[in-house]
């Protein structure tokens, strides 16, 4: 059922059966291999999964090599992976993120070879509470301040820096998940309509599909992106544009940006706009806007591809300030004038 050891191993890895050694983090790894080819031939899970997976494995890993720590077989032993990666300012959401991922591939060991499963009476992550995270969405000045440094940033080309722009004004004014800007299609933005069409968002059976309209001000960016795309410019000579499916390109051939080159980009904008922010941040302060822009909340409940009216419900949270201003106004000596 496993695949073949690395050549660098001489042995195979250790039996599970309980009483034995336990595993290594050579061993975590053999059985992780074989996880992952289940994963994608068999289960034939997206490679968005797969791709979730490794990360969180790869997190896992890091940490049992730290600490020399056999691969965790009791609850006690992921409570101590958990509070490694808050000591080192990982964001609870990260970490609770993690913790989904291998919880499957433990699972899987379960079945398939014996090993005690220690997510067997484990108490999942803590996450931020929903008005604790939607506190933090960030204010108009601030999601200026990110895009003038996005405009403003020592970029190599009119491309990437119109490209920067594009990609944060995105997210702020339509709320796309980092894995809807990912995926993107060229195809799916209409911008003489003026929207924006997410197929295969988040959710099951593929995903739920959508259509975001862009304000005005997003229509601005978004054409000055799509005509540097098309006229790229290469020491003063003027060449053919990119032409692959993605709608954001990337700077080294003609495909897609990746994953990791979003992450950087991520971090330069952190860095020189001088604001702690991530992708989801960004979609929580655009949902806020709607809301605090009395959009109708069913509308909000489409427009952010939300499931259950409920998540979208608690971005009313956010409005805590504005209701109590409101109410602060309500004087029945002044109406009865």
């Amino acid at each position: 059922m496993f695949p073949s050891p690395p050549q660098d191993r001489l042995d195979p890895p250790r039996s599970t059966t309980p009483g034995r050694a336990p595993l290594s983090v050579a061993d975590a790894q053999y059985y992780f291999d074989a996880f992952s080819e289940h994963a994608r031939y068999v289960s034939e899970l997206s490679r968005y999964t797969l791709a979730w997976y490794r990360q969180s494995f790869a997190n896992l890993r890091r940490f049992l090599a730290e600490g020399t720590s056999p691969l965790p077989s009791t609850p006690a032993d992921l409570d101590r992976w958990i509070a490694w990666n808050r000591k080192r300012g990982i964001a609870r959401d990260t970490v609770n993120s993690y913790w989904r991922a291998m919880r499957a591939f433990f699972k899987y060991l379960e079945d398939s070879s014996g090993f005690p499963n220690p997510y067997r009476g484990a108490k999942r992550p803590r996450l931020p509470r929903p008005e604790d995270r939607l506190r933090d969405a960030l204010p108009p000045q601030d999601l200026q301040r990110i895009i003038d440094s996005a405009e403003s940033y020592t970029w190599k080309s009119a491309l990437l820096r119109t490209r920067a722009v594009a990609l944060i004004g995105i997210m702020v004014y339509a709320g796309l998940r980092k894995s809807e800007v990912l995926r993107l299609k060229f195809a799916h933005v209409n911008l003489q309509g003026g929207a924006i069409y997410i197929h295969d968002g988040k959710g099951r059976d593929g995903g739920k599909s959508r259509t975001v309209y862009m304000p005005a001000a997003l229509r601005v960016i978004l054409a000055r992106y799509i005509q540097a795309r098309a006229n790229v410019q290469h020491r003063g000579v003027e060449k053919r544009g990119y032409t692959c499916p993605e709608f954001f390109v990337s700077s080294r051939g003609n495909r897609g940006l990746s994953e990791m080159q979003f992450r950087r980009f991520m971090r330069a904008m952190q860095e020189a706009s001088g604001i702690r922010f991530f992708a989801h941040l960004l979609r929580h302060s655009y949902i806020t806007m709607l809301v605090t822009e009395r959009v109708p909340l069913h509308d909000v409940q489409r427009l952010a591809g939300h499931s259950d009216l409920k998540t979208t419900a608690i971005y009313l949270h956010a409005n805590d300030d504005r209701m109590r201003v409101a109410v602060e106004r309500l004087d029945v000596g002044r109406r009865a004038k």
